[in-house]
């Protein structure tokens, strides 16, 4: 994705009060380092993530990634085996700050609580030379939805929390970040999981976040 089409000037950090001193992708597609029953096994995922925690790094990764994870989810395996993941995951703990990397409005907001499903979701709406485009993030707290609708951000302003996993959708803590073009009339919601017959709609429109994710946009 290529931000100067939308004329944006500033991108803002998402997470600027973390102490991370590195950054390591973290696949965990089927064709990854980790045997299935590790990420199969949210208390082995843990353990996983918390122990890259504890080194100051974050993990990062999956947009694009086709992984098993979800056939563990009757929200995911009763649709046609969605596995093609749409955003890029930065797993950091519960309670980590995260802030509006671009200047918009709060779009909408749920609380999206089926199992491994989003858990508190916001999504804001972006405007850039006439153009729309939006922005999701995923396995928010519960409070972080209270965020009023149409309030305006700039970049760099407080957004919300990362939810823990009673209120996250079950999962490990992280933030799911992803872009959309076209949201149709999805309120608060937007699959982050595709199949693989409907990958290249998705994928069109719904294109990597990386550049919008600063410090990562630096790194690659």
């Amino acid at each position: 994705m290529n931000m100067n089409t939308f004329g944006v000037e500033t991108i803002a950090p998402l997470f600027p009060n973390t102490l991370a001193s590195q950054y390591q992708y973290f696949d965990l597609s089927v064709n990854g380092k980790y045997k299935k029953q590790a990420i199969h096994n949210q208390d082995i995922l843990q353990e996983i993530v918390a122990g890259y925690w504890h080194q100051n790094i974050v993990l990062w990764g999956g947009y694009g990634e086709k992984r098993s994870i979800y056939s563990d989810s009757t929200h995911f395996n009763d649709q046609n085996d969605r596995n093609i993941h749409l955003g890029i995951d930065i797993w950091l703990p519960a309670n980590t700050k995260i802030y509006s990397p671009l200047a918009g409005k709060v779009h909408s907001s749920a609380f999206n609580n089926n199992e491994k499903d989003y858990g508190g979701t916001i999504i804001l709406e972006h405007s850039y030379l006439e153009k729309k485009f939006y922005t999701l993030y995923g396995h928010l707290s519960k409070s972080s939805i209270e965020i009023p609708k149409n309030k305006y951000l700039e970049a760099g302003d407080y957004l919300g929390l990362i939810g823990n996993k009673n209120e996250n959708g079950g999962w490990v803590p992280h933030l799911h970040f992803q872009v959309i073009y076209e949201i149709g009339e999805y309120i608060g919601d937007y699959p982050g999981v595709s199949t693989a017959e409907k990958s290249s709609f998705y994928l069109s429109n719904c294109p990597s976040p990386l550049p919008l994710i600063s410090p990562l946009n630096k790194l690659v």
